[in-house]
């Protein structure tokens, strides 16, 4: 299938207007100084109602004085749809409840706890047992940053320095590039090539329709190579994503940073790498073996974090500009998958098992995802959407399914090619 293009993305690069409560706002100049300008120019022309409630407290004084001086009129084609209208409703339930505002003492608790697994890794004997807490503490160190990024833990004041902290330090993570991806990625999630943390063609095909559209935008047929890779990637994809992921991602942020001699990043990943190094250096006596199996063990450990963020997302539908505009933010439910969870493997999980929630209100702090379940589960059901939850290895099955059924036309061109060769 072609990737459609949108008419009025069209027009509405002219009119540099989006639509907010059935008014036209007028962004004209606003866009290059917005930090989430490229979010607002795929809403040009479009109702951005929701989303501009998922990313803002839309209540506050500031916010509403910007609006009234941006208001271009009625926009009588662009009315509030009834999902909108309910999605406001739940949004102000959860306000006047209290959901919104994270608990100190909650992130005190898990910060703690954070620091707590780095202790004992530091304290444990053997390669085996200090890969696996480091790897735990790098795993669960996202989670936090992940919330300080979505404002959901600390003040915005703070967000820069505990984003250093928890992202950098902890994680290994350039939190101004991922923050400007993941921004993008909320509003645009699961669309083809332009969903910066799902654009994966041509090395890992998530829906078949994709291969046309790819084709057609680069101008080119996928080669042979390009389709050995996608045709077997449920037998590659996991070890590359538990061993390889955080190698990928450490490497391109380094590089970055040196590049831009940033004193805030590199200092974070001084440190951050001085814990490898320290934790490396405790097995002195026997070096080698030390150190292969300790950074294995980490690699495997962390990288279940690639997992489990891919499979939020990776087989649900892949939806095109128009087809997303079309359905509005019902998109965050379509597109998005729940982990069922125990009180076992709840916190290791780090809120990700909320992630239909997560996606309809990330401002949310990861402890009130929980409370909002039901609602958003009722929510869901009333306007007739999906609400997929699957225990976590359930999830990681249907994945591989789903990436040995998308592969499969590639295998079949892959082998009537090696029987005309042979004939």
């Amino acid at each position: 299938m072609a990737e459609p293009e949108s008419k009025s993305a069209r027009e509405s690069e002219q009119k540099q207007t989006l639509v907010y409560r059935g008014r036209r706002i007028d962004v004209t100049g606003w866009l290059e100084h917005h930090p989430g300008g490229a979010v607002l120019r795929s809403f040009l022309g479009q109702d951005a109602t929701v989303v501009m409630h998922m990313y803002h407290d839309m209540n506050q004084k500031m916010v509403q004085a910007q609006l009234k001086r941006m208001d271009a009129g009625p926009a009588p084609e662009h009315p509030v749809s009834s999902f909108d209208h309910d999605y406001l409703e739940l949004e102000q339930t959860f306000v006047e409840r209290g959901w919104f505002k994270p608990s100190t003492g909650w992130y005190f608790y898990k910060t703690c706890m954070l620091l707590a697994i780095l202790a004992v890794a530091f304290l444990v004997t053997g390669p085996w047992l200090k890969g696996l807490f480091f790897g735990l503490f790098i795993q669960q160190s996202a989670f936090l940053g992940h919330d300080v990024h979505h404002d959901a833990a600390v003040p915005r004041k703070f967000r820069r320095l505990a984003a250093w902290f928890y992202g950098t330090v902890c994680f290994g993570l350039n939190h101004d590039k991922w923050l400007h991806e993941h921004s993008i990625h909320h509003a645009l999630v699961g669309r083809p090539f332009e969903d910066p943390q799902l654009n994966t063609m041509p090395h890992l095909l998530y829906a078949w329709r994709e291969v046309e559209a790819f084709e057609k935008r680069k101008g080119r047929s996928v080669t042979d190579w390009e389709k050995f890779k996608m045709g077997f990637q449920h037998y590659w994809l996991m070890p590359v994503l538990l061993l390889y992921g955080r190698i990928n991602m450490s490497k391109t942020d380094v590089k970055n940073a040196w590049k831009l001699r940033s004193a805030h990043y590199l200092s974070g990943y001084a440190i951050h790498f001085g814990l490898w190094a320290l934790l490396i250096a405790q097995g002195w006596r026997t070096p080698v073996y030390h150190t292969l199996v300790f950074v294995f063990m980490t690699l495997v450990v962390s990288g279940i974090i690639h997992l489990q963020l891919i499979l939020s997302h990776a087989y649900a539908p892949r939806l095109y500009e128009d087809e997303q505009h079309r359905i509005g933010m019902k998109l965050q439910a379509v597109s998005n998958q729940n982990v069922t969870t125990t009180w076992v493997d709840d916190w290791f999980h780090g809120g990700l098992q909320h992630h239909i929630e997560h996606h309809l209100f990330p401002r949310l702090p990861r402890h009130s995802l929980s409370k909002v379940r039901p609602y958003v589960r009722a929510f869901c059901e009333k306007h007739d959407l999906p609400y997929r939850t699957d225990p976590f290895l359930i999830a990681a099955r249907d994945f591989m399914r789903s990436l040995h059924n998308q592969g499969a036309p590639f295998r079949a061109q892959l082998a009537e090619q090696r029987k005309l060769r042979r004939a």
